[in-house]
């Protein structure tokens, strides 16, 4: 499974908890490891991910701001651990948007809050 992943040139399982993943050096590391937590965990599914969320009025707030986004070709939805969340929405699919985008996942890899986009639909 791992191994079809564009980017993991080595997966390697030792034991139960212990595994090495060796990602080509002319890959982004970031986007590779968020495909990995996708096929792994599932979140491509945004209603899924949205599920997740526990708090009512948190997910309320993300299900009105997707609601809202709905209109966009590019949109991304980021719930910080804290329950604060930032957005982004774009008709195209410029540099500004990707640079955004990126810096969610960046956000993702580091805090793991929850990131919903439609890139994930």
């Amino acid at each position: 499974m791992l191994s079809s992943v564009e980017g993991v040139e080595l997966a390697h399982v030792f034991s139960r908890y212990t595994f090495l993943i060796g990602i080509g050096s002319m890959f982004n590391f970031s986007e590779v490891k968020l495909e990995i937590q996708h096929r792994l965990c599932g979140t491509h599914n945004n209603e899924f991910s949205i599920s997740k969320i526990e708090d009512e009025t948190i997910k309320a707030s993300v299900i009105e701001a997707k609601r809202a986004l709905a209109r966009y070709n590019n949109w991304a939805i980021y719930v910080c651990p804290n329950g604060a969340i930032k957005h982004i929405e774009s008709n195209d699919a410029n540099t500004e948007y990707k640079n955004k985008l990126q810096t969610l996942k960046e956000a993702l890899l580091v805090s793991q809050g929850l990131l919903l986009s439609s890139e994930f639909k």
